[in-house]
């Protein structure tokens, strides 16, 4: 039976492969799209490639409002043309998300002819042959078919592969595009086709201008495996003039006139004598594990072909954060796969046809089912283990995000389709289709990325403001952290606030701030009952005090604000949490920073009002006693398995907990 099911699978295995490609399309691209509709991609990406497309079809080619300067001044992603086309038929951020997925997923058809160049037509010294003719002579059919499977195999662990996975759930980038070129640029080396080379090169170079480190890397790659003076000094030459063009293409487009990301290398010239240390840490070394594990770690008992990773991993390891599992994690890893593909094929084809056992019978690395077996199982683990499919079922199945994904759709619905807006990391997106969209982040620091310059939405609009109550804690986490953005974090609040007229609406965490000076008709967000409800003052440990509570019950709403005078600072560590208990006994748990209102004074000892959203919580809440607790957090912004920014505690303290009446 399993010699039958094995002869059927070699006899089927494009027909397998491409159910195999359009499974990975389908799923990822649902995934993708349920991402995008919780509100979860908040890393900026998104947001500005799509502001990209959307500007260049509507006639302003690489404009973008984001960074107020063309996004040729950012990368040199000329490939971007090529895919306007299809973005023009569904202007929207999912479209991007589709077709990224589509890429990486048809990637996995030059990487089964790559394997099949490798293990068949690949050109044996006279040792080697002998070594082979013997293999054709002694194995068995069945033995034959393990190796003629391998192919398969190697394409169905790059969908498999965790790398990949997690590419395509961060964000959108131009640079997973050229993946399918740089395939078949590697096919075309191994096959020594001159001209197909050239093609598939320039046509992966034009996403990025660091893939252009990649094709240089074959000159040297070349003279490893001592081929023709063409293939030596032709991908170097041709490599290098496009990295230098790309580079004095993104020179002139840049706010301060060069290549703006040198600034990750400036501590080479500050600081030489640390390089020894780093470069020894365990978030390199945990990089480089996380590169093998899928994969056996056959990529690295083929270090000739790894010379095709030298220029990314010094662009990584070289680079103030350095290499860590980030890396991993994003879009940092796209440059590292050919090198890693195309080194296990080498590794997997030099067991085969070195390796002897008894006399002169070569010892087939596919011999056995299990060794069959056994890169589909370490390519699963290394999804399951590193990858975003498991958190995203568990997601999936628990319905998290859906109390976002309401409340955050009812505070766009308010914004005109034409109105220039300043948004929060996670609403970006979603308001990105537009002529001018502005980060709320840039203009809080009040200078542009790197502070190259400064950061003022250039509009004569009036400006509306999509928030969220973290984005503050957020910012506080993030930027005291970073060397470029902490002189600027004082006063970020004062110069968000400015921008925009009074709170006009709230939903859930979401708050949405009219413009300046208008005389919109938009419902205040919430009206005092009457008379206030009783209740005996809650007093912190830090001093601040809550004198009052009240409710305000309407069918689809519930509010519960608190009348509070503020203990001691910094308040934008503080944050509440909300605790009810429902049928079975499960607490849920509701946190929201306390300074939910960019006017309100926060200065110790003022008065403040604060709301909490308990609408999409109200039947549970109307039953449930509610706990309120104020504690204090420390926390590092990290990566969660959805390529999500999540606040990981570095150190809470809890101010005190009491039980509303």
């Amino acid at each position: 039976m399993a010699k039958k099911l094995l002869t059927w699978i070699a006899l089927n295995e494009k027909t397998i492969l491409r159910l195999a490609i359009l499974l990975y399309l389908i799923i990822f691209s649902a995934i993708c799209l349920w991402k995008y509709s919780i509100f979860a991609y908040d890393g900026l990406d998104l947001a500005i490639f799509n502001n990209v497309f959307w500007q260049t079809i509507h006639g302003q080619p690489f404009a973008q409002s984001i960074h107020p300067h063309s996004f040729l001044g950012d990368h040199a992603g000329f490939g971007l043309l090529i895919l306007v086309p299809i973005y023009a038929w569904f202007q929207d951020p999912r479209t991007l998300l589709i077709l990224q997925t589509a890429a990486l997923a048809l990637t996995a058809w030059p990487i089964y002819l790559l394997a099949k160049a490798q293990t068949i037509h690949r050109p044996l010294s006279a040792e080697k042959l002998t070594a082979a003719t013997c293999w054709k002579e002694s194995f068995s059919a069945t033995e034959k078919n393990y190796r003629k499977l391998f192919p398969l195999i190697i394409a169905l662990a790059w969908l498999l592969n965790p790398l990949v996975q997690n590419i395509n759930l961060f964000e959108f980038h131009l640079l997973p595009f050229a993946l399918l070129p740089l395939f078949f640029m590697l096919l075309a080396y191994e096959k020594n086709q001159r001209r197909r080379f050239i093609l598939f090169a320039m046509a992966a170079m034009i996403f990025r201008e660091d893939v252009a480190l990649v094709v240089a890397a074959i000159g040297l790659l070349a003279v490893l495996e001592k081929k023709s003076w063409w293939w030596r000094l032709i991908p170097t030459l041709f490599g290098a003039a496009w990295f230098l063009m790309a580079t004095r293409v993104i020179a002139y487009f840049a706010p301060n006139h060069s290549y703006k990301f040198l600034i990750y290398y400036s501590w080479l010239i500050e600081t030489p004598g640390n390089l020894f240390n780093h470069l020894l840490t365990l978030g390199n070394l945990e990089m480089l594990l996380g590169f093998g594990l899928p994969l056996l770690f056959l990529p690295y008992l083929a270090p000739k072909k790894l010379m095709l990773t030298l220029g990314p991993l010094l662009q990584i390891l070289l680079s103030a954060p350095g290499g860590s599992s980030i890396v991993i994690q994003t879009h940092y890893a796209v440059l590292f796969l050919p090198a890693i593909f195309l080194a296990t094929m080498t590794a997997v084809n030099n067991i085969v046809v070195t390796k002897k056992e008894n006399k002169n019978r070569p010892r087939g690395f596919f011999r056995s089912p299990a060794l069959v077996g056994l890169i589909l199982l370490s390519s699963a683990y290394g999804a399951l283990s590193l990858g975003p499919l498991p958190t995203a079922l568990t997601h999936l199945i628990s319905g998290e995000g859906q109390t976002i994904k309401r409340s955050a759709q009812q505070i766009l619905s308010l914004i005109p389709e034409d109105a220039a807006v300043i948004a929060s990391y996670e609403l970006l997106p979603h308001l990105s289709s537009r002529a001018q969209v502005f980060s709320a982040h840039y203009v809080f620091l009040g200078v542009e990325q790197f502070a190259t310059g400064p950061y003022q939405p250039s509009t004569d609009q009036p400006l509306w403001l999509a928030f969220a109550d973290h984005d503050l804690f957020t910012y506080r986490t993030q930027f005291l952290k970073i060397a470029w953005a902490k002189p600027y974090y004082t006063g970020g609040r004062e110069r968000l606030a400015a921008q925009v007229g009074s709170l006009m609406a709230r939903a859930g965490h979401y708050s949405i701030y009219g413009p300046l000076q208008s005389s919109l008709t938009i419902s205040p967000p919430f009206t005092q009952p009457p008379e206030p409800l009783p209740n005996k003052p809650l007093i912190f440990a830090d001093g601040t005090t809550i004198n009052a509570y009240q409710t305000e019950i309407k069918p689809d709403r519930l509010l519960i604000h608190f009348d509070l005078t503020l203990g001691r600072e910094p308040n934008e560590t503080k944050i509440f949490t909300f605790t009810l208990i429902d049928a079975t006994g499960k607490q849920l748990e509701i946190e929201s920073p306390l300074i939910n209102d960019l006017h309100q004074p926060i200065n110790a000892g003022a008065a403040y009002e604060f709301v909490a959203d308990f609408s999409f919580y109200k039947k549970l809440a109307e039953k449930s006693p509610i706990s309120i607790k104020l504690k204090t957090l420390e926390a590092t912004q990290i990566l969660d398995a959805l390529g999500s920014t999540v606040a990981h505690p570095d150190q809470e303290t809890s101010l005190g907990i009491f039980e509303l009446d």
